[in-house]
């Protein structure tokens, strides 16, 4: 994640409807970004809540999808490690999103998933995907019967209520996770890496076997075996 100073950080704190978010885009932008946002909220009941969110149906979609890609193994089960570790404190929850009336009001939140953080796994990402799509599904639905002016998902990924002493320890939990999620990448940005990788270890490998003056029809064919077992690993 790269490195921020700290007007930069200040210039990223919203502070809207009782929430304060630190984002990297506006709050204009903030909902069709794949990014996820770190929040601070003051409950009801003066609690303080925490955590990481993906809000809308495209983003919630885009992340869940990406990051049950094969080729988002690594970016998964490190992930999935980090929330291991976490205590119970900290949860995991899926809210559908409704607001009756206007976009501009605030949504009126329905539980769907809830989790502790430390117990998600592929087959709790699995489920949530799949209440995500239904959520998106029935949204459209609504909409087109005017039921409601927008339904959307909202996915808590990491949150919990703590206390003011808690507030270091909680942002110190909270920002590995964040630097995680960030590294998930799109179908186009994982070919690119791979072209570029693929392209630095050929270079190596030729530069090698160029050393051994082997036979052109032999240097063929290493070659080719070496492209034969790329494609297989890759």
């Amino acid at each position: 994640m790269q490195e921020r100073t700290d007007d930069e950080i200040k210039s990223s704190i919203i502070r809207k409807n009782g929430w304060v978010w630190i984002s990297e885009e506006d709050f204009e932008k903030r909902n069709n970004s794949p990014n996820p946002n770190i929040y601070f909220y003051i409950t009801q009941d003066n609690e303080i809540e925490m955590g990481l969110v993906f809000s809308g149906s495209g983003k919630v979609l885009n992340i869940l999808t990406l990051l049950l890609e094969k080729y988002n193994d690594k970016v998964r089960e490190q992930l999935l490690y980090s929330l291991s570790k976490l205590n119970n404190e900290y949860k995991t929850k899926l809210n559908r999103e409704t607001k009756l009336y206007h976009h501009l009001q605030s949504p009126e939140p329905t539980k769907v998933c809830n989790y502790n953080t430390n117990e998600i796994n592929d087959e709790k990402l699995r489920k949530i995907l799949s209440e995500v799509e239904k959520i998106k599904k029935e949204g459209k639905i609504k909409r087109a019967k005017s039921e409601v002016n927008q339904e959307y998902p909202s996915l808590n990924l990491i949150y919990r209520t703590l206390k003011k002493e808690d507030v270091e320890n909680t942002i110190r939990d909270i920002f590995p996770i964040y630097k995680i999620v960030s590294g998930i990448k799109d179908k186009k940005s994982y070919e690119k890496e791979m072209d570029l990788k693929k392209k630095e270890e050929l270079d190596k490998f030729i530069f090698e076997l160029n050393k051994k003056n082997l036979d052109p029809k032999v240097w063929r064919k290493e070659v080719d075996d070496w492209l034969e077992n790329w494609r297989r690993e890759y």
